[in-house]
């Protein structure tokens, strides 16, 4: 309009066909060597409709590895959705609490990926209830800890097998410190407390 054109809504939508054609094989590269790696963090969140103020049927799915990211906007959350997002991945998605992950990570004719859980999901719930219970913040600082022992990995620069090993002699001691908490720890079920612990609990084998 600026050009003193006057362009149709149905000439914008046929370039952008046009150009889809154009790309739509450098995204599907793009998703495969995403799904190419043994390692991806995979997550979704609704995506807005216009005109639909607090209401959207769509949801953007995003799987990353170190150096790349893809995504999709599909229609749901479902298993189906995420099955489609997560093609024939076989190595380890590190994910939030999402039930659809850990049904399709199990089901026999899911992908087979390898599921280890987000422990900064885990901490938010803490957090949540901190407020509340102050019993909550025992676990922020142990969670704390862990983090602390990345960090000084990140910040000397080590290899996969030193921070392996860091792994093993310092974080283990207090991933297994963390389960004795969550077992023996005493909360109400339907406090924040008790759903962060619950939380938890359920996410273990990933965690």
């Amino acid at each position: 309009a600026r050009q003193g054109l006057l362009v149709t809504r149905q000439t914008l939508w046929d370039q952008l066909d046009a150009l889809l054609g154009h790309l739509e094989p450098t995204v599907e590269a793009l998703h495969a060597y995403v799904l190419s790696a043994d390692v991806i963090q995979a997550d979704e969140t609704r995506w807005p409709l216009l005109g639909t103020e607090g209401a959207s049927k769509w949801h953007a799915w995003a799987v990353a590895r170190e150096d790349a990211i893809s995504y999709r906007v599909l229609g749901s959350r479902s298993r189906k959705a995420a099955a489609e997002v997560l093609g024939g991945f076989t190595g380890t998605a590190v994910t939030d609490g999402y039930a659809v992950y850990e049904a399709l990570a199990n089901s026999r004719d899911g992908p087979g990926f390898t599921l280890a859980h987000c422990w900064g999901h885990t901490r938010r719930k803490y957090v949540e209830a901190a407020e509340s219970y102050p019993k909550a913040n025992e676990m922020i600082d142990r969670i704390g800890a862990l983090y602390a022992i990345e960090a000084r990995a990140d910040e000397a620069r080590v290899t996969l097998d030193v921070r392996g090993a860091m792994r093993r002699t310092e974080s283990r001691p207090i991933v297994d410190d963390i389960y004795r908490w969550i077992t023996t720890e005493p909360a109400l079920p339907k406090s924040l407390l008790g759903k962060a612990i619950g939380y938890t609990q359920r996410l273990w084998p990933g965690l």
